[in-house]
């Protein structure tokens, strides 16, 4: 027989627990279905990351993150440390469980899991911004002896097997992953896609709380140009060692070579595309076009501010030479023994039997959280509301929201 509750929420990350606080305040009873332990996904990330947010923007609902230092990063094992707190703070009802589908039965929504069948009026989806990690066709065209990881199975450079590495990928994660490898003394080969790039401080502030303070972050969705410009990958940033600007020129400086796109595979022989040039001209671009919002919102609002600078990266970005680029790439005279797949995340909810659920680009039908099934909710998206829908600082928001929408329809049946 199926347990019944007023609420699931399933997933126990930043989404989950945050949803979980507001459901508790609201006295409404409840369950957070979890896979793994609190912040789980979190726990899968390479031993030397770090958030991208500064301390000072550590906050999901009330709980802030405790620092004597608002401008550092914390490191991945201090990001769990905090969501443990946060939970340990109001003590949610998880339970273990594999989530395997979503339906709905005689109007109730109804929850298959590892730990039985849960009878719901509301079912909140917290799984995370993008749970499946992405390999394009061209993945299965490789070498057989190759070792192909992906974002969430890389954990540091010592643990790969001997030889060169290629990266797939140079949004946030591709940078990153090829600066640790750097750093450890391996050679780097990065395939790079169209993301853009920030200058990790600009004129006395982290770029974040310039952006905060202009409002870019509380954008809505409805002002994006377009519905796919959700699908926009995050621009290249790093929190590792104190900060500082990241991007594929400057990655290139220390070695790194460069490509296009990976398009084809023929036995050891790679093609890549050959946009590199304009990949990082639009990727400068984005940057550029960051900093020119900051000097025109210092500008207009009187804002006592130190001088425009060109920090690394923009000083890199302001150039016209080009790293010296190719087309094709050997594997075997290149020595690339291991291929790490950073090519993004995507959404992944073929497990909810319920239709209309999704739009062309993938994402939930839903407004605020609140989709087109009474009682189905979304927390955590990109975008799902607001630019700063999935962050640690956004989320909060847009959980409170979706708490108070199950109190009424709970005070309404």
């Amino acid at each position: 027989m199926a347990e019944r509750v007023d609420a699931v929420v399933i997933g126990g990350g930043q989404a989950g627990l945050a949803t979980s606080f507001y459901l508790t305040e609201r006295s409404i009873d409840h369950l957070v279905l979890e896979r793994g332990r609190v912040a789980e996904s979190w726990r899968g990330r390479w031993d030397s990351f770090t958030f991208v947010i500064p301390n000072w923007a550590c906050e999901v609902a009330p709980f802030r993150y405790k620092t004597d230092n608002p401008k550092g990063f914390l490191s991945r094992d201090e990001i769990i440390g905090f969501f443990e707190a946060f939970a340990a703070a109001f003590d949610p009802p998880i339970r273990r469980a594999d989530v395997f589908s979503i339906g709905k039965e005689n109007g109730t929504l109804h929850v298959e899991t590892s730990d039985g069948e849960f009878e719901a009026g509301n079912v909140i989806v917290a799984t995370g911004a993008y749970p499946r990690p992405h390999k394009p066709a061209v993945a299965a065209e490789l070498p057989e002896e190759l070792t192909q990881l992906d974002t969430n199975s890389y954990r540091n450079p010592d643990a790969l097997p001997a030889g060169n590495i290629l990266v797939c990928g140079a949004g946030q994660s591709g940078v990153q992953i090829a600066e640790d490898l750097v750093e450890a003394g391996r050679a780097v080969y990065v395939a790079a896609g169209r993301c853009g790039w920030a200058p990790r401080r600009y004129r006395g502030k982290d770029t974040s709380m310039w952006l905060n303070e202009m409002g870019f972050l509380d954008q809505t969705v409805d002002k994006l140009e377009s519905p796919a410009d959700r699908l926009a990958c995050n621009v290249q940033a790093t929190g590792r060692a104190g900060g500082h600007d990241i991007n594929l020129r400057l990655l290139g400086e220390r070695g790194v070579r460069l490509f296009g796109r990976l398009e084809g595979v023929s036995g050891s022989q790679l093609s890549f595309s050959d946009d590199l040039p304009e990949t990082l001209r639009a990727a400068d671009d984005q940057a550029l076009k960051i900093v020119g919002a900051i000097d025109h919102y210092i500008e207009t609002t009187s804002i006592d501010a130190p001088p425009p600078e060109d920090t690394p990266g923009i000083a890199a970005a302001r150039t016209t030479a080009m790293p010296q680029t190719a087309a094709e790439l050997d594997l075997r005279e290149a020595e690339v023994n291991t291929v790490i797949w950073t090519t993004g995340f995507r959404q992944d909810l073929g497990w909810i039997h319920l239709s209309p659920l999704i739009d062309q680009q993938g994402f939930p039908i839903q407004r605020r959280g609140v989709s087109e099934h009474p009682g189905l909710y979304f927390v955590g998206l990109p975008w799902l509301h607001r630019a700063k829908s999935s962050l640690i600082l956004g989320v909060g928001e847009d959980a409170e929201y979706v708490a108070s929408h199950v109190a009424e329809r709970l005070a309404s049946a």
